[in-house]
């Protein structure tokens, strides 16, 4: 569902190395360690800190397209994970980095289901995308309506108006790699397992029987 104006999202896979299990908050602070570290990585001069953010510009040769680079805590409550932002001069998004971040990986994973399964939802989709962000409709930081979110509306009026069925979407195949997903970012030497150069491939295929394949 990519646009000409659609920003790239990375999320690095990373296991907890620590002695006692990770609650929630020990992990959200531990991943706000790490993007801290690859801030101070990919930006020079000072870092302005702000009430749910750290900010600075980057360096050479991100300069070139990337103004600044925003670590953004994000909301407990609203449940977005924290996130290293980088912007152009327009301040536009550009690439948004996050760590381990299961929920997204299994949120892109079914949304390629759905436009595998129907044209009409991937063409649709992009519309869809396009319109939200010349409106301004969707901003997660901000309160906003996700982009995910507006996905499963658009997905719920196609079953509505029986342009997709749920024969067309293969649950089982979903179900299953959502479980495979779900055990992933469970598992730190399964993590450990994942290979740079299968991760740089970062594609979900799934086969025309019930059976979900993932490549990382």
């Amino acid at each position: 569902l990519n646009t000409k104006a659609s920003d790239l999202d990375v999320t690095m896979l990373q296991p907890f190395v620590g002695e006692d299990e990770p609650d929630a908050e020990m992990l959200r602070r531990w991943a706000i360690s790490q993007l801290r570290s690859l801030l101070q990585a990919v930006s020079c001069g000072e870092v302005t800190k702000l009430r749910n953010a750290e900010v600075a510009n980057s360096r050479s040769p991100l300069d070139e397209l990337v103004e600044k680079a925003s670590l953004i805590f994000a909301s407990r409550k609203r449940g977005a994970p924290p996130v290293l932002r980088l912007e152009d001069s327009t301040g536009e998004a550009l690439c948004d980095v996050t760590l381990n971040n299961w929920d997204g990986l299994r949120n892109s994973a079914f949304l390629r289901a759905l436009g595998n399964a129907s044209p009409t939802f991937r063409l649709l989709g992009r519309v869809v995308k396009h319109w939200a962000r010349r409106r301004g409709v969707v901003n997660r930081h901000q309160g906003r309506l996700s982009t995910y979110g507006l996905m499963l509306m658009l997905a719920g009026t196609l079953q509505q108006q029986g342009a997709m069925t749920s024969a067309m979407l293969q649950p089982k195949a979903v179900e299953a790699l959502c479980v495979r997903l779900h055990e992933a970012g469970r598992d730190a030497e399964a993590l450990l397992g994942i290979s740079e150069e299968a991760a740089a491939d970062a594609a979900v295929l799934l086969s025309e029987g019930d059976q979900a394949k993932l490549l990382l």
